[in-house]
């Protein structure tokens, strides 16, 4: 399967890539005109014969969100009946993308998974999935804290120094209550309190 190709295809079926990056301004994306479009591949063995492009996503905040989904394959009736039925017995699936991706029958492609497609196929690279060898990259579960903006590693930075800030706060702490209990002198004890225990 020629990967851009097919996703030039699920583009234009929805309105072309200018539509596809308005959409991820609208969604709030700052970087939207350059940020990367991710294809989302799926295949079922039992439903289908080869892997298809059925959607697309881009990562944002460390998460990838799906921003197209197609809604019907009438060249894959299998495929097609079986989202049919996925979608009818959960209500909480917005498109169909999602119930393939949250059943392991797809993954959210990135440039390692293309490159790995090249010298295995998609179909291979989704049994993977399937096996749970490589991660869909859309569940919560699967995603990894893969950052893609300054914001996202600023953030992290941010936390893990104020982390370590309570931490030295807290060892300094300790140390002057030791310390002040070190310099505690004999003298400073009432005469009533020092006859009870000479």
């Amino acid at each position: 399967m020629d990967i851009k190709k097919e996703m030039l295809k699920v583009m234009d079926s929805c309105g072309g890539e200018d539509l596809i990056r308005y959409l991820m301004k609208d969604d709030g994306v700052v970087n939207w005109e350059k940020l990367p479009i991710n294809p989302i591949v799926a295949y079922s063995p039992t439903h289908m014969e080869n892997a298809i492009v059925i959607g697309l996503a881009y990562r944002h905040n460390g998460k990838f969100h799906i921003i197209h989904s197609e809604y019907e394959f009438p060249k894959y009736e299998k495929f097609n009946e079986w989202i049919e039925y996925l979608m009818e017995m959960d209500e909480s699936y917005d498109m169909p993308a999602e119930a393939v991706l949250d059943h392991h029958r797809a993954i959210v492609a990135t440039e390692m998974d293309i490159d790995d497609a090249h010298m295995i196929s998609w179909e291979e690279i989704i049994k993977e999935v399937i096996d749970g060898e490589r991660p869909t990259r859309f569940s919560e579960e699967a995603q990894n804290p893969i950052y893609d903006s300054e914001y996202d590693m600023a953030e992290v930075l941010f936390d893990a120094l104020f982390g370590l800030k309570q931490f030295i706060e807290m060892i300094i702490d300790d140390e002057e209550i030791v310390l002040e209990a070190e310099i505690t002198d004999a003298d400073d004890f009432d005469e009533g309190w020092k006859q009870d225990w000479v």
